[in-house]
Order: structure tokens, then sequence, then C-alpha cells
């Protein structure tokens, strides 16, 4: 998580563990959804090497990101989602809110077609896969947030480099609930659904350089193993009081340009 706040707010821990509640956790009644989709990117040739960061940007045009074209307008596509780049070339779509599932789905579609063509188009294609099975981690976007990340999670093993590089995922956000005992039961259940949702939907039992271990979501797995401190679920009964302290008390991972960068969201 990096926020860039002014820290004379702050005179005490509990002024910045209740900001931080009252960030992550805005309150009122549930009605919105989004998600953010991720495919892996490869240059259409035989070796499927990973594409140049500045083709990607030629490709998308006034879609492209800042983060690989400083001076894009960054405009978002046609139905509305955004595009970013992730350290291994990875491309992901973040959809606008909307008021359901099944305006999220074909909004998505319908942006997804438009990113496909544009990078077709580029001798690119994207992969919906949720590991690379084939090539080596391999971090291709240079922005200070992701070095240093990976020189931290480099010190506890290979997992963080991985999972930066070489995984992609789903990502579904949902409003947090009306009010802290909504909330409290919504996160309760996430937590005891995850793991069934994990099991159905595991699709990446392979995943080059990954050490041995057998797992049917090895995304998943770097996941956990990236930094334990940073990635382990949270225990708590009320998350709106206690997710500040919770993510206080990870280890900072750097400060740049007067914003901290650390937290326990990485990804």
């Amino acid at each position: 998580m990096a926020m860039a706040v002014d820290s004379r707010r702050f005179t005490t821990r509990a002024a910045a563990e209740a900001y931080v509640g009252g960030v992550c956790f805005k309150l009122g009644p549930p009605r919105l959804i989004g998600a953010e989709l991720e495919w892996l990117t490869a240059r259409d040739d035989p070796a499927r090497t990973r594409p140049d960061l500045g083709d990607i940007a030629a490709a998308l045009g006034p879609h492209a990101p800042t983060s690989i074209a400083p001076s894009s307008p960054a405009l978002s596509l046609p139905s509305g989602s955004a595009v970013t780049i992730e350290p291994g070339g990875q491309i992901e779509l973040s959809s606008a809110p909307l008021s359901s599932a099944e305006d999220l789905c074909a909004a998505l579609a319908a942006d997804e077609a438009v990113l496909r063509r544009l990078l077709r188009a580029a001798g690119i294609t994207v992969r919906s896969c949720a590991a690379d099975r084939s090539r080596q981690a391999q971090r291709l976007l240079r922005l200070p947030r992701y070095r240093v990340m990976e020189e931290r999670f480099d010190g506890i093993g290979p997992f963080g480099r991985l999972m930066m590089c070489n995984t992609a995922a789903t990502q579904v956000s949902v409003d947090a609930g009306a009010d802290r005992a909504e909330v409290a039961a919504r996160w309760r259940l996430l937590h005891d659904a995850g793991p069934a949702l994990l099991a159905a939907f595991a699709c990446s039992p392979r995943l080059r350089g990954v050490p041995d271990g057998g797992w049917a979501s090895q995304r998943m797995r770097t996941w956990l193993e990236l930094d334990p401190d940073r990635t382990r679920p949270p225990q708590t009964s009320d998350p709106v009081a206690d997710y500040g302290r919770w993510a206080l008390d990870v280890p900072l991972l750097c400060v740049v340009g007067g914003r901290s960068v650390g937290g326990r969201s990485v990804g």
C-alpha cells in the first residue's frame, strides 16, 4: 500500500491506524463491483519472448499507462477500463465500478477485445495463463517501487520475483459494507469461502523457476510465500478497527519522494 499523506495530521499511532481503517473500508450500502484482469504477454514468435515495453506503449497509443509512456493521456478503453502494466510485462485491465456482475462482465469483454486487437496489430499476444511455464522471471518495469519490492523479496526467497513477473490473476473488488458489523460479517465470509474458491479455480500447477512442491495453484503459492509478514491471512473480528494496526506493523519497504511504500497489499 502506498499513500501520500500529510504526516502532521497524525500525532499518535492511534490516529494513523484510524486513518488507514477509514481509507481502506469506505462504509455505505454495497452496490458496486469491479474487477482487474491480468494476462501474460509475449511476442508473436516461436520463442514467445517478452515484448518490449516501448512496443506495448506504441500499440496502446493514447491508452498506454504513464508507467511506460510518461506523456500518455492514459485514456480508458471504450467501456471504461484502464490499462496498466505489471513488472514482467503482464497487461491488466481495471474496470470502472459498475452496478452488476452482468454489466461488469460485458464491459470487460468489450474492452478485452479492443485490447487484444491493438496488441495483435503490433505482433503481441496475450495469454490467459495464471503462471508462466516456460520463461525465467524477468522484470521489465523499472519503477522504484518494483525495484525495492524485488530486492526485499529476493532476500526471502524466489517467490516475490516469480509473483511479480511470471504470474497473472483475476481480482474482484466489492464495496466493504454498510456499517462495521456488516463489514466484519462479509470479511469472515470472504475468508471462510476463500479456500473453496481457490480450490475450484486453481489452474497453475506449473511455474518456471518455482521450488519443488505440488500445488494446484502455484500463483497462490507465490503470494503466500513471498513475504509472510506481509501476506499471511489476518486474524480479526473487527477489520475496520484492526486493519490499520495490522498494516502498520508490517516492515516498511521504503520511502520514495516523501511517500511511504509498504503495508500489506503489494500487487
